[in-house]
């Protein structure tokens, strides 16, 4: 009986880390069907973090009607691959105004989220498409959403 329940653990083990480390199948197709809006702070001060909202809401405001008209993931990022450069501009033009200096860069990347929910709507943890904000050092605390589907126009009029 010893012998079973160690034969029975070894076997049982890589089954519960597989469970545990693998993504769903329903998760992977939430990972290719979302665009996710990153902005990172130049550092944690509070007026650094006012201005990272400012800049996520001039996004939000300028851009975001355009995003939504995409009816597909890849609609959506030939949009944003299509206007980089004017949301650059934009977050720049943002940061200036606020009295700052900082490099602002702005690109589509795939990076790593934690497990997030949004109004309602549990996103897993994994990799995603991702428009990146990144304000000077990006070394402050962060803010995200999803831009496609758009659930950020509200969490920007908070």
């Amino acid at each position: 009986m010893k012998h079973f329940l160690i034969v029975f653990s070894a076997l049982l083990l890589p089954v519960l880390m597989l469970t545990v480390f693998l993504p769903l199948h329903d998760a992977s197709a939430v990972y290719d069907g979302v665009i996710r809006l990153h902005v990172l702070a130049h550092s944690d001060d509070e007026d650094e973090q006012a201005l990272k909202l400012s800049v996520r809401d001039a996004i939000l405001f300028s851009f975001g009607d355009a995003i939504n008209e995409g009816e597909s993931k890849e609609e959506a990022e030939a949009l944003l691959s299509s206007i980089l450069c004017d949301i650059e501009s934009l977050a720049e033009e943002t940061v200036k105004k606020a009295g700052y200096s900082h490099d602002v860069t702005v690109s589509l990347c795939r990076e790593y989220y934690p497990t997030r929910e949004y109004e309602g709507m549990r996103l897993p943890a994994g990799e995603y498409l991702s428009l990146r904000v990144l304000i000077g050092d990006g070394a402050g605390k962060n803010w995200w959403c999803m831009v496609y589907p758009p659930l950020c126009t509200s969490s920007a009029e908070a």
